[in-house]
C-alpha cells in the first residue's frame, strides 16, 4: 500500500514539472523573494502543501503565516482575501508615492490601511497613520509612526511630520479625516479618499 503512495505522490510531481511554466515559475520565485511577508492560504487537500510552504518559508527566514480555516468561508468571503491589498495598492500608486513622501493613512490598522503602509514603505515613502492607542503597536511593527484620532489630531500630525505630509490616504471616511486632510494639505492633487464620494 506504501508503494502505491509513494508511486502516486511521483506521478504527480511528474505531470506538475510537465504542465509547469519556467519562466512565470522563476517571475514567481523572484517575488516572492521581495516580499516582506508571505500569506499562505490552503484548505482541504492543499493544506498539508500550504503548512509544508510555511514551514519551507521560514527556514530561510522569510516570515509566512498560513490562513486557515478556509474550509468555513463561504465563496464569496474567500474571493475578497485579497481586495483590501490591492485596493491599498492602486491608492499608494495613484498617489504616486515614493522615497522623500511622507504619507498620512488614516484608519492604518484597518485591512486597507496596513497594506497601504507596506507598499509605501516598500516604496521608500514615510508614513503616518492614524488608529486608536491599542493598535500603535501593530503600526510601529509596519514601520509607521502611529497617531492617535480623535481632538488634537492635525497638532499630533504636525509634531511626527514638521517637514509637512506630502500625501494623504482616507481610508477612514469620517469628517474628522477629511477635514484634517484639508488642513493639513492645501494642494489636494496627492490626497484620496477609498471612503468617501463626491462629498470628499
Amino acid at each position: 500500500v506504501f508503494g502505491s503512495f509513494v508511486q502516486a505522490a511521483v506521478q504527480s510531481l511528474l505531470r506538475i514539472d510537465e504542465a509547469l511554466d519556467r519562466a512565470e515559475l522563476d517571475a514567481f520565485v523572484e517575488m516572492l523573494a521581495d516580499c516582506d511577508a508571505v500569506h499562505v492560504a490552503a484548505a482541504r487537500g492543499a493544506f498539508g502543501l500550504g503548512a509544508y510552504a510555511v514551514y519551507g518559508l521560514a527556514n530561510i527566514g522569510k516570515r509566512a503565516h498560513l490562513v486557515d480555516n478556509l474550509g468555513a468561508m463561504r465563496v464569496e468571503q474567500a474571493a475578497a482575501i485579497g481586495i483590501p491589498a490591492s485596493t491599498a495598492y492602486q491608492a499608494v500608486r495613484s498617489l504616486g508615492i515614493e522615497a522623500g513622501d511622507t504619507l498620512l493613512v488614516h484608519a492604518g490598522s484597518g485591512a486597507v490601511g496596513q497594506a497601504a503602509i507596506q507598499f509605501a514603505v516598500d516604496r521608500g515613502a514615510r508614513v503616518v497613520a492614524t488608529a486608536s492607542a491599542r493598535k500603535h503597536p501593530r503600526l510601529r511593527q509596519l514601520n509607521a509612526i502611529p497617531v492617535e484620532y480623535g481632538p488634537g489630531l492635525v497638532e499630533r500630525v504636525r509634531a511626527v511630520a514638521p517637514h509637512g505630509i506630502t500625501a494623504i490616504l482616507d481610508a477612514a471616511g469620517t469628517d474628522e479625516a477629511i477635514e484634517a486632510s484639508l488642513e493639513l494639505r492645501e494642494a489636494h492633487d496627492r490626497s484620496g479618499t477609498i471612503v468617501r464620494g463626491a462629498d470628499a
